[in-house]
């Protein structure tokens, strides 16, 4: 990290490009300001379901439902790093 500095600013821009895209298309993502991105649903079902249609299309996330999260709030926890390109 120290000698290659721009891997980290690589990440940094993957995660911004992600979150403006998913805060355009209508989802919400909180008040997050890291790499790992939460795309809060609410409904626990619709959230596995959710889930499930991206590992289907070999897009990995993280399901979190109650009690990981209040109930009423449950999110696909999405993350980002440097080795991601836009494509993906």
């Amino acid at each position: 990290i120290e000698t290659e500095p721009e891997i980290v600013q690589h990440m940094w821009a993957n995660a911004e490009f992600m979150r403006a895209g998913l805060k355009r298309l209508g989802f919400h993502t909180g008040n997050s300001n890291t790499p790992i991105i939460p795309v809060i649903i609410g409904d626990d079902f619709r959230t596995v379901m959710a889930w499930h249609a991206l590992i289907e299309e070999g897009v990995y996330t993280n399901p979190v439902l109650p009690p990981g999260v209040p109930p009423g709030s449950s999110l696909l926890r999405t993350s980002y790093m440097a080795s991601h390109t836009e494509a993906h």
